[in-house]
């Protein structure tokens, strides 16, 4: 028997379920039984890590500090001591993380860290990851 079912709610689709909750409730026997609904957390995409990773290489080429300092000074800085590492932080958590480090980088030592939906310099982030991507 099947006592699991995925519930998706989104803006542009509304609410999709895999199978119906009452059909799922009538086939358990009797007692008693706990509902929970949880939020399935999807965790960072590689091509976010890449990039993270491509800006403190930059950092550490820029500053002479290593890349692996910039990750643990960033980590410190904006997120709460339960993340061990940034492989743990969901997709959107990430780009937060990385929102911030922008920001941060961008104000306390001039330097403009590219993303790849930067409409302005589309060019720009190509080069940054042609230099960047393999070191």
């Amino acid at each position: 028997m099947n006592t699991q079912a995925i519930l998706i709610k989104n803006e542009t689709e509304g609410v999709r379920i895999n199978r119906s909750i009452v059909t799922m409730i009538n086939e358990l026997p009797s007692g008693k039984y706990r509902i929970v609904i949880e939020e399935q957390k999807q965790l960072c995409s590689v091509p976010q890590r890449k990039l993270m990773w491509m800006w403190f290489t930059f950092l550490e080429r820029e500053t002479g500090t290593s890349r692996t300092y910039w990750h643990d000074y960033f980590c410190k800085l904006f997120l709460d001591d339960d993340f061990i590492s940034t492989k743990d932080l969901s997709s959107v958590q990430m780009a937060h993380f990385m929102n911030q480090i922008q920001a941060e980088v961008a104000v306390e030592w001039g330097y403009n860290l590219p993303l790849p939906e930067d409409k302005d310099a589309p060019e720009r982030f190509n080069e940054f990851v042609r230099e960047y991507q393999y070191r």
